[in-house]
């Protein structure tokens, strides 16, 4: 059976070191380009679908018991047990690998999601003027922007023109002071004047309202603007919270 799954991620740029993964990586041309090219790695993804072959041993077990039975002339009984090791153990395998599956699937989509919702609403907040709701997207856990910071920034960003949204190029965890707290960068697509501009930003993500609801909340934010980067951070960010150089040409 299946005992190790991967993540694969395609970034497109000019320039190798963009990419901020360490280890093996796959380059091809970008099609219809001699500048840029296409950069694939993979990354591990560790769940509880890595014990899926323990359900498949409780079915070999159950084989071999059910060979036993059936050799014993009628002294050992527990046919039907065996039959259920079999199945069960077959069964749980195939319930298991989707389960964890759907779940990996639905946790990542969460999070580009809360984290989309959080850049929008912080950008259109900030540009709006309206620095307490702006400050309620900034992180619990970090020195939240001063009033003047909030101002410069919404300074260069209006510039650019009205927020429009927020895509999610890709996500990946950073190391954080919290261990229980998982910390995220993230590249970002900044849609506003019409146009799309790269970003990234450093979030917490933290639990929602609701039983199975994240929230993303802000700790850096970065927009890549014609005059060059348009940057909010928290007070005294480590450095090892800045997020991975983006991907540029996208």
């Amino acid at each position: 059976g299946r005992t190790e799954q991967y993540r694969y991620t395609t970034i497109t740029t000019s320039h190798p070191d963009d990419c901020s993964f360490t280890g093996e990586v796959m380059t091809s041309p970008a099609p219809g380009s001699s500048v840029f090219r296409d950069i694939t790695y993979r990354q591990k993804v560790l769940s509880y679908a890595t014990f899926l072959p323990l359900n498949l041993i409780g079915s070999v077990l159950g084989v071999i018991a059910k060979r036993q039975i059936a050799t014993s002339g009628g002294r050992l009984g527990g046919g039907k047990a065996a039959m259920l090791a079999i199945w069960g153990g077959l069964l749980m395998t195939l319930v298991g690998w989707w389960a964890w599956g759907a779940a990996g699937d639905w946790a990542d989509q969460a999070m580009k999601q809360s984290v989309s919702e959080t850049a929008t609403n912080f950008l259109t907040d900030v540009a709006e003027g309206n620095t307490a709701a702006s400050l309620r997207h900034w992180s619990a856990d970090s020195t939240p922007p001063t009033t003047d910071q909030l101002d410069q920034f919404a300074k260069a960003f209006a510039a650019l023109g009205d927020v429009q949204g927020v895509g999610i190029k890709s996500m990946q965890p950073i190391e954080s002071d919290n261990p229980l707290q998982p910390r995220w960068s993230a590249w970002l697509v900044v849609t506003a004047g019409e146009k799309q501009w790269d970003g990234s930003a450093v979030v917490d993500i933290v639990a929602g309202g609701g039983m199975f609801e994240l929230r993303a909340t802000l700790i850096q934010i970065v927009v890549k603007g014609p005059d060059g980067e348009i940057t909010l951070e928290s007070e005294g960010t480590a450095a090892s919270s800045s997020p991975p150089a983006e991907p540029s040409g996208l």
